[in-house]
């Protein structure tokens, strides 16, 4: 979508060692792997009592990779990918997927994608422009500038979430011993603090199937009104049966529908927003266009838990919505993040009408 650095060899100080308290390893280390997450205050993580800055440049430049990658996060952008990386990670513990997310980072974007191999089970991504997200950022690889790895989305929520109240968050790939991570370097007044999370990089070919479906164009889009109010419903009818109909129409009205018999019961939303500028008119020939023009609303079936765990995604960086509807074939729900960092797009299963 979207020149070879040596690696320096560098020993911690014994001494640096020797002071650690024995512990577990954890999925997130600090300092080059010398520090564990739960069991060292992060009050003494001081440049004054731990390590000179000269340990701090042998670290940060440890094992650098044929890839190359670093970039430097602004308040604001460290805000949105942190709301962003709690959407992942509140999907990933409703779903039978793993949290393992899939990164794709190149010169204009930064791509995650959680996806599963089951076509029954929701489909999440995340654009966001690496411009905007980063300063003072380098994207370099053999692979056209494109580098593609995997990790734990809740170890990286947890790295992000430690340095909300930091002044600067830089974030660079390192391999050392044979394994590779990111690590996230948060800045306060006298405290700085490394954290290394395990990755595996992926070649591009493999990154090629964790990208977003091809899905035809949408008849009807219309925005979505707030999400927690529209959760609420979704939750209370998903107990009473397991698919639901949603069904949006170009006056802007919303309607989720279960039928069980001998009862339907139906929720309706109005006065949303059509967006008919969404509908793209290019390639339809003269007839579907009339029948299109005649077709006032559009409706899928989709699995009642698959839609409640989809309309969990709705942080603080979200603008607003949009629910996209062809006629029993595809429903996805687009949410657009503030300040034109990006997007985030969810591909929610269709059932067919028999069901």
């Amino acid at each position: 979508m979207y020149p070879r650095v040596p690696a320096l060899r560098s020993a911690a100080p014994q001494s640096l060692v020797a002071a650690l308290p024995n512990s577990h390893p954890s999925p997130i280390s600090l300092v080059a792997c010398f520090f564990t997450w739960h069991e060292l205050p992060v009050r003494s993580l001081t440049r004054q009592s731990l390590f000179s800055s000269n340990h701090v440049a042998a670290f940060l430049h440890l094992g650098v990779l044929a890839m190359r990658f670093r970039g430097t996060l602004a308040k604001d952008a460290l805000a949105v990918l942190l709301d962003v990386a709690q959407s992942f990670a509140r999907l990933s513990t409703q779903s039978s997927a793993k949290a393992n997310c899939v990164f794709t980072l190149t010169p204009e974007t930064l791509s995650i994608a959680l996806k599963s191999g089951g076509a029954e089970e929701l489909q999440s991504f995340a654009r966001l422009q690496t411009a905007r997200l980063f300063h003072d950022v380098v994207v370099q690889s053999r692979a056209e500038n494109h580098i593609g790895f995997e990790c734990d989305v809740r170890h990286f929520q947890q790295a992000l979430t430690s340095g909300k109240d930091a002044s600067a968050v830089m974030l660079r790939l390192l391999k050392r011993d044979g394994s590779n991570f990111l690590c996230l370097r948060t800045r306060a007044v006298d405290i700085d603090i490394v954290q290394s999370i395990p990755i595996e990089v992926l070649a591009m070919s493999t990154v090629e199937h964790y990208r977003e479906p091809s899905v035809p164009a949408p008849q009807i889009a219309i925005e979505m009104p707030p999400l927690r109010a529209l959760r609420s419903i979704v939750d209370r009818l998903k107990v009473m049966h397991k698919t639901m109909t949603v069904e949006a129409s170009k006056t802007g009205t919303l309607i989720l529908r279960i039928d069980t018999h001998p009862l339907t019961l139906q929720t309706l939303f109005a006065h949303l927003r059509y967006r008919d500028d969404l509908i793209d008119e290019d390639e339809e020939d003269q007839e579907e266009e009339e029948r299109r023009r005649q077709q006032t609303s559009s409706s899928v079936t989709v699995d009642s838990k698959v839609l409640s765990k989809a309309i969990l995604v709705d942080g603080q960086s979200t603008d607003s919505v949009l629910c996209c509807i062809t006629e029993n074939r595809a429903m996805v729900l687009h949410s657009i993040l503030v300040d034109s960092f990006g997007s985030f797009t969810c591909y929610i299963p269709v059932l067919t009408p028999d069901l």
